[in-house]
Order: structure tokens, then C-alpha cells, then sequence
């Protein structure tokens, strides 16, 4: 297996988007409320896919699109009022079929990953609703940038599961 390098340069990895967080986003607790999280990281994935051309237009056009199949997010610092935010991506895996992404969102202010969204996408024809290969171009794309982030290291939320110690499922 090849050496990784951990993330500490967030400039080797895809821009998707930045912004400032706003009050109507803020909880109760004073800071970014869960469900911006998600929405801001699917602004990133929009903002990726569609440079890649795996749209909504490449959807209307072809009747095949990429499904989430998995996702978990980890929270790794408070995002207050006010904070500007950046979000990246790392492809952290491609197939014929799937595509394995991790969206970090780091404070612009010091690039401290404030959290990290772990996706597993599958491409899907629309019509047969059957998991169908990317074409060779989208393909060639995904993969360039998955070997450009290939030997960068995955931060420690990327692969991780829920587990409350001491107690069964």
C-alpha cells in the first residue's frame, strides 16, 4: 500500500464552495445547526459533480444519475455566527460503478476541519433503476482526481462507524 500523507494541505484537494455562516443557520446552542451541515455539503457535491459533468442537466440528458447510497458525518469543531467556511473534496475511491467521496468543511480563517461528510455514490440508470457503469469520459475524470488525492491521508472521521462502548445492538 502506498504512503499517505495526512490532509494538512487543503489546496491538494478540489474547492467546492465557501461561504459565511448566518444567523438563520445557528441552533439554539450557538452554533451551525445539523441539518446546514448537510445542506452545505450538498451545495460542495453539486458544485464538484457538475464541473465533472454528472449533473442535473448530464440526468435529463442520459436518464442516469448518482445515488447516495452511504453517508456519515463527523463534527469536529464548533461553527459559530459569522464564520467563513470552505468545503473540499477528496475522491477517495472510483469504480466502473461507484464513487467514494470525503467533504471536509474548514474555518477560512485558520483551515481547521470543522467537519467531514463521507459519501458512497453508485451510478444509476433512471429507466432499469439498475446500478449501470459511468461512461469512459466521466470515468477518466473522477479517476484523474482520484489518483491526484490517491497518497493524500484520510482524516480520522473518514471510515468510521457509531458504536456506544459497553453496549450491544
Amino acid at each position: 500500500m502506498a504512503e499517505t500523507t495526512p490532509i494538512t494541505d487543503l489546496t491538494l484537494l478540489e474547492p467546492c464552495g465557501a461561504v459565511r455562516s448566518r444567523p438563520e443557520m445557528m441552533d439554539y446552542n450557538g452554533h451551525l445547526n445539523v441539518g446546514w451541515y448537510g445542506i452545505l455539503f450538498e451545495d460542495a457535491a453539486r458544485a464538484f459533480f457538475g464541473r465533472m459533468d454528472l449533473s442535473r442537466d448530464y440526468c435529463a440528458r442520459t436518464a442516469r444519475a448518482l445515488f447516495v447510497t452511504e453517508q456519515h458525518q463527523t463534527f469536529l469543531a464548533e461553527i459559530r455566527e459569522g464564520e467563513g467556511l470552505e468545503v473540499f473534496v477528496k475522491i477517495a475511491g472510483v469504480t466502473a460503478k461507484a464513487v467514494h467521496v470525503l467533504y471536509l468543511m474548514a474555518k477560512s480563517a485558520s483551515g481547521e476541519i470543522a467537519a467531514a461528510q463521507e459519501t458512497l455514490y453508485l451510478h444509476v440508470d433512471h429507466a432499469s433503476r439498475r446500478v449501470v457503469a459511468i461512461d469512459d469520459t466521466r470515468l477518466a475524470r473522477l479517476s484523474s482526481i482520484a489518483a491526484r488525492h490517491q497518497n493524500i491521508g484520510l482524516p480520522v472521521a473518514a471510515g468510521r462507524a457509531i458504536v456506544l462502548r459497553g453496549v450491544s445492538p
